[in-house]
């Protein structure tokens, strides 16, 4: 299981958005597992579906930070 937990500066509240963000993919995919309509493989997708959106968002604010 991923962790939310990432190094980002507090600005415009990144940070907080990825980790909603985050949870919200995380709790529908388990739901459908707890409910027998997905099978657990299906948690597995987090990585591909959220690490992109994560360094991308992470990278764009560090750029912001740094001008």
């Amino acid at each position: 299981m991923p962790d939310s937990a990432y190094v980002v500066p507090p600005t415009s509240g990144q940070g907080l958005n990825l980790g909603i963000q985050d949870a919200f993919n995380l709790g529908w995919k388990s739901a459908l597992v707890a409910q027998g309509i997905s099978l657990p493989p299906s948690l597995k997708t987090y990585d591909e579906e959220r690490l992109l959106v994560v360094q991308k968002t992470l990278e764009l604010v560090t750029e912001s930070n740094n001008k």
